[in-house]
């Protein structure tokens, strides 16, 4: 019974009791994580344009942005159907920024060493072939 919001014998809410079981505190702490995330799908979208964008474009990307953590977050829930209509969106909104998909991306590139290993096998490939 202690996670139980408190009510007062007219069934209303008792002051400094809330409705939401998991608190005011949660709500806020699942917020600001969904907003960090939202802020990081928002610059990799960004990135991916390719340029600057223009205020519709930044706006549509936020939204978009905004679209894809809450399709994360129903798809977590176990609620596939509303996740897929979400993802939709966030599909149809990349079309409209003209944001294709394309060949992956490398994290990184070679490392000195192993460029300069891949000069060297190919120099001596070529020296073979001769």
């Amino acid at each position: 019974m202690e996670n139980q919001a408190k009510r007062t014998p007219a069934g209303t809410f008792a002051p400094g009791s809330s409705g939401c079981l998991i608190g005011r505190r949660s709500v806020r702490e699942k917020a600001a994580r969904d907003e960090a995330e939202r802020q990081q799908v928002e610059a990799d979208l960004l990135r991916d344009l390719g340029r600057d964008a223009s205020v519709t474009e930044a706006l549509a990307i936020e939204a978009v942005s905004a679209q894809v953590v809450r399709a994360r977050r129903m798809r977590a829930a176990g609620r596939h159907d509303a996740a897929e209509m979400a993802e939709r969106l966030v599909l149809r909104g990349l079309g409209r920024l003209g944001v294709r998909q394309g060949a992956a991306k490398p994290m990184s590139g070679l490392s000195a060493a192993e460029r300069i290993a891949a000069i060297g096998a190919a120099r001596k490939a070529a020296e073979e072939a001769l």
